[in-house]
C-alpha cells in the first residue's frame, strides 16, 4: 500500500511539473550580445512621481519629456509618428480625504527633440479623482491621438458630465469639437467600431450610427482589449471555467483563437500588436513564482514562440519596434534593464537603465 501511495504521489507530481519542463524545452536562452544596441526613432517611457522620459540613438541617457507634478503624466501620450508627447496640466486639489482631484487646466503639446519645446497649449477644464474610487471615472483617462495630427481628450468635472473632446492642438485657431466616440473602450484605429459594456457583457457597436453589430463573451475583469493596427481584429482577455484567457476575435465578434490559456491567480498582460498587426506579444504573469513570461503569438501560423525572457511586472513592459522586427522590452536579465530583442534571431542586447513602462517606440522624426 505505502508503495501504491508513492507512485500516484509522484504521478500527481510529474503531471504537474511536465507542463513547465515541456514549455522549459520550447523555451532557448536568449543569446545576449556585448556593447549598447544600435537602434533607431525614439523609444518613449514613463515613471510614476517622475515624469515621462525618451531614448534617442544619438544620446546615452534618457531625457525628460515633461517632469511629474503640475505635469499629469499618467494621463499622458505620443503621437502615432512620435513627434509629439502631449500631457494633461493642472494642480492637485484637495477638498477632503475622499476627494482630491486632478484638475486640468491646460493640454500641453511638447517636442520629443533632444531638447523638448511646447508646441502647443490649450486651455482646459477637467477633474479627475485621485486615489479614490468613489466617482465615475477610476483615475485621469490616458490622451488618445487620433492621428499625427488631433487627438482627444475629456472636458468636465468628476462630479458631472464629462464628455469627451476632439482637439487639434497646431490649427490656426485651435479647434475643439465634441467626440463622444472616444469613450469606447477601445476606438479600434480606423474609427469605425468601438466597445461598451451593458448587463449582458461587451458590444462591438458603430460610433458613427450608435448601432450594436456583434456581441462578445464576458470579458475578464482585467479588461485587456487591443484593437489590432489594421482594426481587423480584437484581442481580449476572457473568463474561462479555469481562469482566464487571452482570446482572438474577428472584426464582428466571431472567435478566431485561443491564445494563451491562465490559471486562477495568473494574469495575461502586457497584449502588444506588432504595428504591421502579423504578431501579438505578451505575458503571463504568476504571483507565486513572480515570472512574468515573455510569449509572441504569430497570426497567420497560430503558433506561439515561448522565449525564456522574465519582463519586470509591469503592465507597459514592451514595445514594438515601428517596423516590427524588434521589440524594446523592461526585463529582468541578470538585472533590471532596457533591452533590444530580436525575435528572429533570439538575442538580447542592452539599451539602458531601466525605464519605467514603455509608451512606444516610434518613428521619431
Amino acid at each position: 500500500m505505502p508503495k501504491i501511495q508513492h507512485f500516484l504521489t509522484l504521478a500527481v507530481l510529474l503531471s504537474i511539473a511536465l507542463p513547465a519542463l515541456a514549455q522549459s524545452a520550447d523555451c532557448p536562452p536568449s543569446a545576449i550580445i556585448a556593447g549598447q544596441a544600435p537602434f533607431s526613432g525614439v523609444i518613449a517611457s514613463w515613471v510614476p512621481g517622475d515624469g515621462a522620459r525618451a531614448l534617442r540613438p544619438e544620446l546615452a541617457t534618457t531625457y525628460y519629456l515633461a517632469f511629474d507634478g503640475s505635469n499629469f503624466t499618467a494621463g499622458g501620450a505620443v503621437s502615432p509618428d512620435g513627434r509629439y508627447y502631449a500631457v494633461p496640466n493642472g494642480v492637485i486639489q484637495t477638498n477632503s480625504s475622499a476627494d482630491v482631484r486632478y484638475v486640468v487646466q491646460e493640454l500641453r503639446v511638447i517636442t520629443t527633440e533632444t531638447v523638448p519645446r511646447i508646441a502647443a497649449r490649450v486651455p482646459w477644464q477637467a477633474s479627475f479623482p485621485v486615489g479614490t474610487r468613489f466617482a465615475t471615472t477610476q483615475g485621469i483617462p490616458v490622451i488618445q491621438w487620433l492621428d499625427g495630427e488631433t487627438f482627444a481628450f475629456p472636458s468636465g468635472s468628476m462630479n458631472g458630465e464629462q464628455v469627451w473632446q476632439r482637439v487639434a492642438p497646431f490649427s490656426q485657431p485651435t479647434t475643439v469639437e465634441d467626440f463622444p466616440a472616444a469613450a469606447a473602450s477601445p476606438l479600434s484605429p480606423d474609427g469605425r467600431q468601438g466597445l461598451r459594456p451593458d448587463g449582458l457583457g461587451w458590444a462591438i457597436y458603430e460610433p458613427s450610427t450608435g448601432g450594436e453589430t456583434a456581441r462578445l463573451p464576458r470579458l475578464s475583469a482585467a479588461q485587456t482589449r487591443v484593437w489590432s493596427p489594421d482594426s481587423a481584429h480584437l484581442a481580449a482577455v476572457v473568463d474561462s471555467p479555469d481562469g482566464t484567457a487571452l482570446a482572438l476575435f474577428s472584426a464582428d465578434g466571431a472567435p478566431v483563437a485561443d491564445v494563451q490559456a491562465a490559471e486562477p491567480g495568473q494574469q495575461v498582460w502586457n497584449v502588444r500588436w506588432s504595428p504591421d498587426g502579423a504578431r501579438l506579444a505578451y505575458a503571463l504573469f504568476d504571483p507565486e513564482t513572480e515570472l512574468n513570461h515573455l510569449f509572441i503569438y504569430d497570426l497567420t501560423s497560430g503558433e506561439t514562440q515561448g522565449t525564456c525572457i522574465d519582463l519586470v511586472t509591469h503592465p507597459q513592459a514592451l514595445a514594438w519596434s515601428p517596423d516590427s522586427a524588434q521589440m524594446a522590452l523592461v526585463a529582468d536579465v541578470g538585472g533590471e534593464a532596457l533591452w533590444l530583442f530580436d525575435p528572429a534571431a533570439g538575442t538580447l542586447q542592452r539599451l539602458g537603465n531601466s525605464s519605467g513602462g514603455l509608451l512606444g517606440w516610434f518613428d521619431g522624426q
